[in-house]
């Protein structure tokens, strides 16, 4: 005798009326191999058959290319020494990433290139600038002082 909390579980199969047709359902063993073979990978590492057991989903970026971007951002802090350093090691990863087309970062290396040789060229322009600045204040001070009010 079942108490009132207690369900009696009938099968799916049991209950008259309800067959499943299994004709339209039924998927091919082929199919179901190729499922599992997908997972089989990972569980074949734990059991220690050699497979790796985490696969790359992504492609990975070229570490040139990040070294580069890295050397032209802190290149301000050096006085724009390192502009040069990294728009070459931006055209050397280019160079890599063209012939390894499973790396990216081809958009971080032209971003080196570009804004490190920016930096390079625009170096000497605003020494050259903050030079001649500093010449026509230190004129305009001394004439100034001689008495030509300008």
């Amino acid at each position: 005798m079942t108490t009132p909390n207690e369900q009696t579980v009938v099968p799916y199969r049991e209950v008259p009326g309800t067959e499943m047709p299994t004709a339209s359902l039924a998927v091919p063993e082929d199919h179901r191999r190729a499922q599992l073979g997908r997972y089989a990978g990972s569980m074949r590492n734990a059991a220690g058959n050699g497979v790796a057991a985490v696969r790359r989903t992504t492609q990975r970026h070229n570490v040139l290319a990040i070294v580069a971007l890295g050397l032209v951002a802190f290149s301000p802090l050096t006085v724009g020494i390192l502009a040069p350093v990294g728009a070459i090691l931006g055209h050397l990863s280019l160079r890599q990433i063209r012939k390894n087309t499973s790396q990216t970062g081809r958009g971080m290396a032209r971003a080196a290139v570009i804004i490190g040789w920016s930096l390079t060229f625009m170096a000497p322009c605003l020494v050259l600038l903050g030079g001649l600045g500093a010449a026509v204040g230190l004129l305009s001070g001394i004439l100034h002082i001689i008495g030509f009010f300008l």
